[in-house]
């Protein structure tokens, strides 16, 4: 944000800039931002797909309008965990074999990616 006068039109010169009480409460915009996972692949809205109930002991059902392509979960350090079964025709996942923990889930939909955090507890 720029200014083209340098000075206040006061009798005593005075510098003004974003700090000033001129600028006192800023300036907003609002922007659209498309954003893609570290993958690459564009992401879905969180809002797209539901996961429940958290915590899970179980299964995590999976609330969605379209299909799941295919899930990865990753514990918090990031390691993926491999042996998680899911059937996608009943939008279950089932992470009875996961320990204790919090988790990252990636479903995958049309291309697109969305990351939601999970907890298991037995």
């Amino acid at each position: 944000m720029g200014d083209d006068s340098s000075f206040a039109q006061t009798p005593l010169p005075i510098l003004l800039d974003a700090c000033s009480s001129q600028y006192m409460w800023g300036e907003v915009e609002d922007y659209t931002v498309a954003t893609q996972s570290a993958t690459g692949v564009p992401t879905l809205s969180a809002n797209d797909i539901r996961l429940y109930p958290i915590p899970g002991n179980k299964f995590l059902a999976l609330d969605s309008q379209d299909k799941i392509d295919h899930v990865k979960i990753y514990d918090t350090a990031g390691k993926l965990q491999k042996g998680v079964l899911y059937d996608l025709n009943e939008k279950k996942v089932y992470i009875e074999n996961l320990p204790e923990g919090s988790y990252l889930i990636e479903l995958y939909q049309n291309e697109k990616v969305v990351t939601k955090k999970f907890m298991v507890m037995h």
